[in-house]
């Protein structure tokens, strides 16, 4: 099954706070995937901090192994640490 995101976009400011047992990877739009998806038209506008050694992207933060993506006409604006 794949999963298809079109025409979205997100605004805000993301923190992760150390100690969390969920949530580490931090994506302006999805956080993480371990599947198929296509993410197209899609853009992010905020910032998003970790404080730890975790996957921080502004449109995708992590594709695990074996994943399937594409990213199409997509972009973000703002801060990632």
């Amino acid at each position: 099954m794949k999963l298809n995101i079109n025409n979205s976009y997100a605004t805000g400011n993301v923190t992760y706070l150390e100690g969390c047992k969920n949530g580490r990877h931090l994506g302006g739009i999805v956080g993480v995937t371990k599947g198929k998806l296509d993410i197209t038209r899609c853009y992010f506008a905020g910032s998003l901090v970790s404080g730890v050694n975790e996957a921080v992207g502004g449109v995708l933060g992590l594709a695990s192994k074996n994943s399937e993506v594409t990213i199409k006409d997509c972009f973000s604006i703002g801060d990632l640490t």
